[in-house]
């Protein structure tokens, strides 16, 4: 038996993957079909693509070590120029790995002039040592053999992370631009903004600036792209702070809502919407039609919506997370739910509500709150219950409504 020198780490840089790595992202977005890119949830084709080109580490299972065979063969010696075949006695340790094989033939950064030598099984690696009879100096022997794997392997998880994390932005941007550059191709892009002006002020508009589990590539429809309304993110946040501002009216006047029902409160949201803003679109303010609480339309279609509940529990608010997302269908539509509590701890409510949300099937991720929310308010991207490739962005504020006039004030 000749002893195996399989040199690992030494076929490919694992620096120039990573560099090219933003390339083949690139690639694979212009690769997809107009419609399809225009169509799909954004969410869930950037899912996908983190799926893709994320890298999972090599990981050795050190503590599962075990001598697989007993060997017996030959090795070549050189004496004073002469080469003998001495017969010698091995051990072969079998060590599990998990993460990608492929990163065996992956040189780091940090290297040392005589990489480290396995074999590479299926998901186990194999270092095979002479049997010298001395148990301590083959232990000896197989930590430093494996120590040495080990640092180029600290040196791969390194660069990995840093891509890994990485990954989201790289697959964001380069899907924005594709996305930016076939609409403004289509000459549709001056269509997809939906600017709200408050009363007084001059008309504007802006153009919108747009494997362990597999995550498949999602679908989308095949039909052609037809030009959705969009609300704007600047315009949604204005429509946030005017909802926020009834928390400071109820703060101040709170003898005024100790009795009021949920129909009151509804209408006190509505005056303070339509005494701020205009719908320049269709040329409609925000209405109260009886179903849907508080909206904003363009086409005949929702873009914005605004649920007004009291707290009834989570059985009620899973209920009206379903009720929105049916009401809801047009890409990118932006709403609000607006809980009230009264009789109960608000402290509960707010712990409560982002499990109740991410336990919801048509959950797909949470976005951060903005410096201006108000506390325990909260936002989510989840799926339309009509069309899955279509994306609701919900904030969820919550209000406490006193009782009576000494119980004025918010309690977080």
């Amino acid at each position: 038996m000749n002893r195996p020198h399989n040199i690992l780490f030494s076929q490919k840089s694992l620096s120039q993957h990573l560099h090219n790595s933003p390339k083949a992202i690139n690639g694979k977005i212009e690769g997809e079909a107009r419609d399809y890119l225009l169509n799909v949830s954004e969410t869930d084709y950037i899912n996908h693509l983190i799926n893709h080109f994320s890298i999972t580490s090599l990981t050795l299972d050190i503590q599962k070590t075990e001598v697989s065979e007993q060997l017996e063969g030959y090795e070549k010696v050189s004496d004073f120029g002469e080469v003998f075949d001495v017969k010698r006695s091995y051990l072969k340790f079998a060590i599990p790995f998990t993460g990608e094989k492929e990163l065996f033939e992956f040189q780091p950064n940090e290297t040392s002039l005589s990489p480290p030598r396995a074999e590479i099984g299926k998901n186990e690696i194999y270092i095979t040592i002479i049997d010298s009879g001395d148990p301590i100096k083959i232990r000896q022997e197989l930590d430093n053999k494996v120590n040495h794997i080990e640092q180029y392997l600290s040196s791969q998880r390194r660069a990995i992370s840093e891509w890994n994390q990485n990954i989201r932005s790289i697959a964001e941007a380069a899907f924005k631009a594709r996305k930016e550059k076939l609409l403004k191709d289509s000459n549709v892009l001056n269509s997809l903004g939906f600017p709200l002006r408050k009363t007084g002020e001059s008309s504007s508009y802006t153009i919108p600036v747009k494997k362990a589990i597999s995550i498949n590539r999602p679908s989308a429809p095949n039909t052609p792209y037809i030009p959705h309304p969009k609300l704007e993110e600047s315009n949604y946040q204005e429509v946030l702070a005017a909802l926020r501002h009834m928390a400071i009216v109820m703060e101040q006047s709170p003898s005024a809502f100790d009795r009021i029902d949920e129909e009151a409160l509804r209408m006190h949201f509505l005056v303070q919407l339509n005494g701020s803003f205009k719908g320049e679109a269709t040329g409609e303010t925000f209405n109260y039609d009886g179903k849907t609480d508080i909206l904003l339309r363009k086409d005949g279609k929702n873009v914005f919506i605004a649920e007004c509940k009291f707290w009834g529990g989570p059985k009620v608010f899973t209920d009206t997370i379903d009720q929105l997302l049916n009401y809801l269908t047009w890409r990118d539509s932006k709403a609000a739910i607006i809980i009230f509590v009264r009789n109960t701890s608000i402290a509960t409510v707010v712990n409560k509500i982002p499990e109740l949300i991410k336990a919801h099937p048509s959950f797909q991720s949470e976005k951060p709150a903005p410096p201006s929310a108000m506390a325990g308010e909260c936002r989510f991207l989840m799926k339309s219950s009509r069309d899955p490739s279509l994306s609701l962005d919900i904030t969820i504020q919550i209000y406490d409504v006193p009782t009576n006039a000494s119980q004025a004030g918010r309690k977080i």
